[in-house]
């Protein structure tokens, strides 16, 4: 009985060593930011999260759990989730979650509009146009008419009045002239032209980023058009 006793308590412990282990918990093999890269404009912000993926297969949301940290506080500020644009340049943004890390590089650009003047001429020398106005991408950002038409016309766009919507973003536009015209009595056709000098500026300090070069149209209009376009593509750089 003794011996069968000790033969049962070996078998226990057999298998109590030869049993599974318990399995340890997965850690993260990769920490992952929603954006790897962003652009934004000086003083705005922009949303962003942290993943966390690990061993498992398993992933989860570790936004507010991370550390987040700024290469140049002064140009690119963060806080769990966003990140905030404060001065010009690029800096690195770095989170952190149990030893691993994870970057993204934030570029502060300068905000930037269009100024300038848009001058709209009768070719003839004819009365004929009655307003005129300047549109960026389909919206209009400068304008004027007149009780009686004139020959000539200048639409000045300034980005400090009404229009501010003159503020443009980096990348490709379509920048237009348009004239509202009286045709003149018994003319058949007319001619008009079009030219500007527009200059891509900074809204926060009015001062002068480049010059875009927009080369003068004409055009000739049978009497039954009442409206003439001009119409320039337009690529906006990054400033910064």
């Amino acid at each position: 009985m003794k011996n069968g006793m000790l033969m049962f308590v070996a078998a226990v412990l057999a298998a109590a060593c030869g049993g599974s282990p318990a399995a340890p918990t997965a850690s993260p093999v990769i920490l992952a930011l929603g954006l790897s890269s962003v652009t934004l404009a000086r003083n705005a912000s922009i949303d962003t999260t942290a993943q966390v993926k690990r061993s498992d297969g398993t992933s989860e949301d570790v936004t507010a759990a991370v550390s987040w940290a700024s290469s140049a506080p002064d140009i690119v500020a963060v806080s769990p989730g966003r990140v905030w644009a404060i001065g010009i340049g690029t800096a690195r943004v770095t989170v952190s979650y149990n030893g691993v890390n994870a970057t993204m590089e934030g570029i502060v650009r300068r905000d930037t509009g269009l100024a300038g003047a848009v001058r709209l001429t009768d070719v003839q020398g004819r009365s004929s146009i009655a307003q005129g106005s300047v549109l960026l991408d389909g919206r209009e950002i400068g304008g004027r008419g007149t009780s009686s038409p004139d020959p000539n016309m200048v639409v000045n766009v300034f980005w400090w009045d009404t229009y501010r919507n003159a503020e443009v973003a980096p990348g490709p536009h379509q920048f237009t002239a348009r004239i509202d015209r009286i045709a003149p009595y018994g003319v058949a056709e007319s001619r008009y032209a079009a030219s500007t000098d527009r200059q891509v500026i900074d809204t926060d300090t009015g001062e002068v980023l480049a010059k875009l070069d927009l080369a003068p149209q004409e055009r000739s209009v049978q009497a039954s058009i009442r409206v003439v376009e001009f119409a320039w593509p337009v690529q906006i750089e990054v400033f910064r």
